[in-house]
């Protein structure tokens, strides 16, 4: 694992980045944080260091996987297209205005007293219904298991496994791990299994 150095921007805190890029920060000087990321030197250009650190092609992305956009430590950074890019964020950037507490889940209709929940997702513009579910639980399975089927390492899940890195933290932490076994548990108590999917898929 490479060393880590930690920097000062001019306006705003820290950054980082690997000891093998200490020398190309230290070459310039006046980095500064812009809200989203690290930019500079002080000559009033907008040159990002993310992308300047993994020479990133015209046309393409750089994502910081862990969300954080001062990490710009390789191991952090990966490029991508702007689609997989929007596909890693926070879950509070979501809308959870149907309802649900996941991503992918929404409340069904007025007639779905007997399966009350809908997964879906979208890609490439379209929307996928992935089917309808007595539990809130195991829509949002449905929903990472289509995630993960289609976005790879940029999926966003709502159970990730161990180790997996979404924007802000490296899930699971203690209250992801609670919260995923008290809504399992919740879903056994309600006798919902896992195969329990109705009509068209």
């Amino acid at each position: 694992m490479s060393k880590i150095i930690e920097f000062q921007t001019r306006n705003w805190g820290p950054f980082w980045v690997d000891a093998c890029d200490a020398d190309h920060v230290r070459a310039a000087w006046g980095w500064g944080f812009n809200g989203h990321h690290v930019v500079g030197p002080n000559d009033g250009s907008t040159r990002l260091l993310h992308r300047q650190l993994v020479k990133a092609p015209k046309g393409k992305v750089v994502d910081h996987q862990d969300g954080n956009g001062r990490n710009c430590t390789r191991a952090n950074l990966r490029i991508g297209t702007k689609q997989q890019n929007s596909w890693n964020r926070n879950r509070s950037t979501v809308r959870h205005d149907f309802g649900s507490r996941f991503v992918g889940v929404i409340r069904n209709g007025p007639g779905g007293i007997a399966l009350p929940w809908r997964a879906m997702i979208m890609n490439g513009g379209k929307t996928t219904q992935l089917g309808t579910y007595r539990s809130e639980v195991v829509a949002a399975e449905a929903y990472d298991k289509a995630c993960l089927n289609l976005r790879g390492e940029f999926a966003w899940l709502n159970f990730p496994p161990a180790g997996w890195v979404q924007s802000g933290r490296s899930l699971p932490g203690p209250w992801d791990d609670w919260l995923a076994l008290e809504l399992r548990r919740e879903a056994r108590l309600l006798g919902v299994g896992r195969n329990e999917t109705e009509g068209d898929v």
